[in-house]
């Protein structure tokens, strides 16, 4: 039983990055009904700008953590003393307190209440990340995140404007061949700019263990990679149901052309669909970083292919369903790993494939629908 429960705890933390690449998968899938292969590769380029701006000045200086946690709620604020919590200290010399407070005052005083509830969360997940955190790691961690997300975010959005936007228009097919050449430039191109060689992702802030008293160990780091999981999947359900930009995102994933007639800007709906798919990848990148540090130019082969997998197990086009595939991916995938054999790591990905288009080929999640012909 205890092993049961540890390879559980291991595939929920493994599960949540698959959930994160599988949510890009699936919101490109929902409003353009393409399957955006390069989206792996997206995803591998997250890890590496997180790697490059890790070990070429990554520990934080005077610019605060502050500066880049509120773009999103955007609020830009600097501090311009060098913060670094006390070893050993109180909680309030860290910089998640001081996130806190900023948030809490910015939000009560600037902006609407749900702004203000987004930024208090964001005070309150930058406060949980410094505890498990500890020492100057927890701000190089944070900022080390977010600039992964917003390089992914260009990347996202330079790949749809310059080979998926032309296409629009085009038969299916040849915007699927169009992905897969992506993806094979991104992979192919990686390797010239990065070097085939792999690379070690720096130790932002050390490991530790915490064992209950039933034997079952969970890290400091599956815990924070669970942690960030989430609330970026909650963020991700605020934006897509509290905002105009995600109101516009399920208008043009239920009817493209009646939204155009509504007024709706399909564009621009489209290019914000693939930035913020590409900055969850972005972030699953550097939260494998932490669990993970091998990383190279083809490591988004596998796990793209194994997050399409999860996206379609949950339900392609479901973002709940692409959350709770991604879980079930990484628990299937540990339990084999510790009952079988790791041989068969990557080959249940196929089977569970195989499987839920033989038994249910809509997803656990997914509904099915009716075409007119």
């Amino acid at each position: 039983m205890n092993e049961l429960l540890q390879q559980l705890v291991n595939g929920i933390a493994w599960g949540s990055i698959y959930a994160l690449i599988a949510l890009g998968y699936t919101m490109v899938y929902g409003v353009l009904r393409l399957i955006n292969f390069a989206h792996g590769d997206v995803y591998m380029i997250g890890a590496m700008a997180g790697y490059y701006f890790a070990t070429r000045g990554a520990q934080p200086r005077p610019m605060a953590v502050f500066l880049f946690f509120l773009l999103i709620t955007a609020v830009f604020t600097a501090m311009r003393d060098r913060i670094r919590p006390r070893p050993g200290g109180a909680i309030w010399h860290g910089p998640g307190f001081l996130a806190l407070v900023g948030a809490l005052v910015l939000g009560a005083v600037l902006f609407r209440p749900v702004v203000a509830g987004l930024a208090v969360g964001v005070g309150w997940a930058s406060l949980v990340v410094s505890r498990l955190a500890e020492g100057g790691g927890a701000l190089a961690l944070i900022v080390v995140l977010l600039v992964a997300m917003t390089v992914c975010a260009m990347a996202g959005f330079v790949i749809e404007r310059a080979a998926y936007r032309p296409l629009r228009n085009a038969p299916r097919l040849t915007a699927l061949i169009t992905a897969i050449g992506v993806s094979l430039l991104l992979e192919n191109g990686g390797q010239s700019v990065f070097g085939a060689d792999p690379k070690f992702f720096p130790t932002l802030f050390a490991s530790r263990e915490f064992a209950s008293a039933g034997g079952v160990v969970v890290t400091n780091i599956q815990i924070l990679i669970l942690f960030v999981s989430i609330l970026l999947m909650v963020a991700l359900t605020l934006i897509i149901q509290r905002t105009r930009l995600g109101k516009a995102m399920r208008a043009v994933s239920f009817d493209m052309n009646a939204a155009r007639l509504m007024g709706i800007p399909i564009n621009t709906v489209i290019s914000f669909t693939f930035v913020l798919g590409s900055a969850l990848a972005g972030a699953a990148g550097v939260l494998v970083g932490l669990s993970n540090p091998k990383i190279e130019p083809l490591m988004g082969i596998m796990p793209g292919l194994k997050a399409f997998v999860a996206a379609v197990l949950g339900g392609i086009g479901n973002v709940p369903g692409a959350m709770l595939g991604g879980i079930l991916m990484g628990v299937a995938e540990t339990l084999v790993v510790g009952y079988l054999s790791s041989t068969y790591r990557d080959a249940i990905a196929f089977v569970i494939l195989i499987a839920i288009l033989f038994f249910r080929p809509t997803g656990l999640l997914g509904r099915s629908s009716v075409e007119k012909v």
